[in-house]
This record gives structure tokens, C-alpha cells and sequence, in this order.
């Protein structure tokens, strides 16, 4: 069996982790008001893209960004105190555009959540794991990202959920991958 059709087969155990820490996940997201802004790089900026979209059709105002853009502004810490939340999202937690952020903009740490696999993640070391929340995938060994993308929209979701106060349900979405 290749190593990605593996990892596929192992989405609906990583999802039933993380699902076990929905209402965990549900109430950190009751924590956030205001303006939302979600960033990250590759697939996480793309589950950003998707969040803001859900975020947006709830009328909340979000704003999905790459890191790499908002890094390379000319002055990115006005840009970054525009935003009451700040959602980081790298699955990995080491993109260097996450740490160069983070470095540069300390400030932004008190106000953001940091959404990652890793729970050794070089972010960590900046972002304490009260401010984290651990999606919970296991190891990704294939060149895409699956589980880990997965798991990433279903942690936006427990938030979003917490976020709107509203009762969205998953219902068995790990038995629809099995």
C-alpha cells in the first residue's frame, strides 16, 4: 500500500482524536469576539480561506492572509493591530514565515491562536499551549497533506462553532471516511 493511500486510511482515527476535544476547542472559540484574521501558508492558508468564508456568511468580519504577505508589508504590526483575534495556522508549526511573524510582532501572541500538529512545534516556544490547540493528526509521511488538512478544517469548525454560539454538527463524520 503507498504511503499516502496509508495516511488516508487513518484520517477517521484522527478524526475521532480530535473530535474527543470538540468541546474543548468550542470554548476557546466562545473566547473570541470581534475582528478575525486567519492566517497561514499552503494548505493551512487554504483552510483559512475556508473559515473566512464560513466566518464571513455568519456575519463575522474575518480575513484570511498568507503569512508570507503580511510578513513582507512594510509595516505589518499596524496591519496586525487592525485585528481583535489573530489565527495562526501551520500544521507543521515551524513555517518560517509563522516564526519571522512571531519574532517581529510579540504582541500579536496575547490575541492569537496557534493551530498545529506538532506539540514540539518551534512555535511553541513562543506560544504557550494554553493559546494552542493540537489538531491531533499523527505523523503525515506523504508528500500531501491529508489528515492534517483534514483535521485542520474540523478544528476550524469546533471554533467557528464556538465563535457563532451556533449548534453546527459534524454528525459521524469520521464513519463517512471509513
Amino acid at each position: 500500500m503507498s504511503v499516502f493511500l496509508q495516511e488516508v486510511f487513518e484520517q477517521p482515527e484522527a478524526i475521532k482524536r480530535l473530535q474527543r476535544k470538540e468541546e474543548e476547542i468550542v470554548k476557546a472559540g466562545s473566547r473570541i469576539t470581534g475582528k478575525v484574521l486567519l492566517t497561514g501558508m499552503g494548505a493551512s492558508y487554504f483552510a483559512a480561506k475556508w473559515a473566512e468564508g464560513v466566518l464571513l456568511e455568519e456575519g463575522i468580519f474575518a480575513r484570511a492572509e498568507r503569512l508570507s504577505d503580511i510578513v513582507n508589508m512594510k509595516d505589518p504590526g499596524t496591519f496586525l493591530r487592525t485585528w481583535d483575534h489573530v489565527i495562526l495556522i501551520s500544521q507543521s508549526g515551524g513555517t518560517v514565515e509563522l516564526l519571522r511573524l512571531l519574532e517581529k510582532n510579540p504582541e500579536i501572541i496575547e490575541k492569537s491562536i496557534l493551530i498545529t500538529n506538532l506539540s514540539q512545534s518551534a512555535a511553541l516556544s513562543v506560544v504557550e499551549d494554553r493559546r494552542a490547540i493540537f489538531i491531533e493528526a499523527g505523523p503525515e509521511r506523504a508528500m500531501g497533506s491529508t489528515k492534517s488538512f483534514t483535521n485542520t478544517i474540523l478544528a476550524l469548525f469546533f471554533l467557528i462553532k464556538g465563535i457563532t454560539g451556533q449548534d453546527l454538527r459534524v454528525g459521524k463524520l469520521a464513519e463517512g471516511f471509513e
